[in-house]
């Protein structure tokens, strides 16, 4: 919506515009070349619930009447389309919203610069598809400008601008990592996220609050097999393969850190630990991709072969024993 609030020629207000709405660069370079700078008023169909509001709305910012709504005497009325005139730009946000208007309005202002004879451009933004708009016949067909969805990587940079100011960069990149790993697959609206990412900050942060801190995460939850798979890796990373065949127990590589592994062995050893029959799905590598964005597994340094990639485990064996708990 701000996008096109504001298209100035001036580099420096433009990148303002990249600032205030990011990984939406192409969009506002597109519509910047389209209008270039135009006067505008923008309406929002929630406030806007008839069509005589509508036209009031408009045409009242339009003459710059909006701070003298008390004046009823340079208040504009406009009960009908016929009298809507004297027009420039309109930016109309929820426009789905007009399908509920009588059956004349949107055709109308499809067709406003013909019917006004006025350099008029109408600009609709909805979350919904054109196709939808269509209930006859004779609409215009407008130019429609695509905003996709954002990427997982774009989702973490945007939702990284709601960091608080009283934690890390890194300390907030691992919540919201997590946070994506979890709802990123049933769950892509930006809004939505920014709502879930508020509202579960203050639990995961509590820790922090109360002086446990990350090295005691005897109260993290993890889902049930990413558990095995944590537990698995840490004996992948602390027992030598030889050990692979006997019963685990804990032995002095502890004090010569983590060993690297290959994935296949850190699987080997999740199956055998594991509860039941636990077929091999792409839920249980996703669960190993999340331990990662997690940095509770690690890719060990120096490994170029996609094919066979090797892991560290990077908790401790306190946190081990209380997942195995």
């Amino acid at each position: 919506m701000a996008a096109m609030e504001v298209l100035e020629d001036s580099s420096e207000q433009i990148s303002q515009l990249y600032e205030k709405i990011p990984c939406r660069v192409n969009q506002i370079n597109y519509i910047k070349s389209i209008f270039g700078k135009f006067p505008h008023v923008l309406v929002n169909f929630v406030e806007c619930y008839s069509a005589r509001f509508l036209y009031e709305m408009i045409l009242n910012n339009l003459q710059g009447n909006t701070a003298n709504l008390s004046d009823a005497s340079k208040f504009l009325k406009c009960d009908n389309m016929n009298d809507f005139v004297r027009l420039f730009k309109q930016i109309l946000d929820r426009a789905e919203r007009l399908r509920d208007f009588d059956i004349n309005v949107l055709p109308a202002f499809l067709k406003l610069q013909e019917l006004t004879q006025q350099n008029v451009c109408v600009v609709f933004m909805t979350e919904i598809v054109w196709e939808k708009f269509r209930t006859g016949t004779g609409y215009c067909e407008p130019l429609c400008v695509h905003f996709p969805d954002y990427s997982k990587d774009e989702l973490l940079e945007i939702l990284m601008l709601d960091k608080p100011d009283d934690y890390t960069d890194e300390f907030y990149s691992m919540y919201i990592n997590l946070l994506l790993s979890v709802f990123h697959m049933v769950c892509r609206d930006l809004k939505e996220l920014q709502h879930l990412a508020r509202i579960n900050f203050p639990k995961y942060s509590e820790p922090v609050k109360t002086g446990e801190g990350l090295t005691s995460k005897a109260q993290v939850e993890l889902p049930y097999y990413s558990k095995y798979l944590l537990i698995a890796a840490y004996l992948a990373s602390y027992n030598p393969v030889k050990s692979d065949k006997r019963f685990f127990v804990k032995t002095s590589n502890h004090i010569l850190g983590p060993k690297p592994f290959p994935l296949d062995r850190m699987m080997a050893i999740f199956y055998s630990i594991v509860e039941g029959k636990v077929a091999t799905t792409a839920n249980i590598f996703m669960q190993v991709s999340s331990l990662v964005s997690l940095h509770l597994l690690g890719h060990a340094s120096g490994e170029d072969q996609i094919d066979t990639p090797k892991y560290k485990c990077l908790v401790s064996l306190d946190f081990i024993r209380s997942i195995a708990r």
